[in-house]
């Protein structure tokens, strides 16, 4: 309704994966590398109380959070965050609470790699750009940006972990939609990617995602509330 933001005209937003809606309500992001969009909590609020959907909590203070992207379910109460650009430590610990209390039983926070100026150090600063559930106890990852600590965690719970092959990267094949465990859109030139994926025993709805990346490095799940 109001494009005007804290810096000015808001970009970029057909990226609306911002807010997180948990069991209980949904949880307000305060951005971080967006900064170009700091103006539309005030959106996502609107939109929330519309729907009948109570807000639990709002980052705000210190803290940086972009919830959306930060915080990946691997199951119901099994959940990845991490730390870059798109959030910080006080961010994360602010919202642990809230997601404890909404059933989640375990979070693994784990630090993404450094971007600096630009994308040729090949870095990722959103958690779902990394790693994605696929079915139960089954997940992608693209291992160049993956932790050490991070991988050692997801075998002691003994997921499987299949890998996106560094060309197929460019696609964000980890960014998907899980329609439901064993069923997932993926976009269509991650062709390695949902191979692997398919031979896993999971179903894959392509989708031809090349008009979204026109404004950036943006994913399937990047576009969708």
């Amino acid at each position: 309704e109001d494009f005007w933001g804290a810096y000015g005209p808001m970009r970029k937003l057909f990226v609306c994966e911002e807010v997180k809606f948990i069991r209980g309500g949904a949880i307000i992001p305060r951005f971080g590398h967006a900064s170009y969009k700091r103006g539309m909590e005030r959106e996502f609020q609107k939109f929330a109380a519309r729907i009948g959907c109570p807000i639990l909590y709002s980052v705000h203070g210190t803290g940086i959070m972009e919830v959306g992207p930060m915080l990946v379910g691997l199951t119901d109460d099994v959940w990845v965050a991490g730390l870059s650009c798109g959030a910080n430590r006080e961010g994360v610990e602010q919202v642990l609470p809230v997601l404890h209390r909404s059933g989640i039983k375990e979070v693994h926070v784990m630090e993404l790699p450094t971007i600096l100026d630009t994308f040729e150090a090949g870095g990722e600063f959103h958690v779902d750009m990394v790693i994605s559930p696929i079915d139960f106890k089954k997940v992608i990852v693209y291992p160049d940006n993956l932790p050490w600590d991070t991988y050692v965690w997801l075998r002691d719970r003994e997921f499987e972990v299949i890998e996106i092959p560094q060309e197929d990267q460019r696609y964000c094949p980890a960014n998907l939609i899980v329609l439901e465990p064993g069923r997932v859109i993926m976009p269509k030139r991650a062709v390695k990617t949902i191979e692997r994926v398919r031979d896993a025993g999971v179903e894959v709805i392509e989708f031809d995602s090349d008009g979204i990346m026109q404004g950036g490095v943006n994913g399937l799940k990047c576009i969708t509330l």
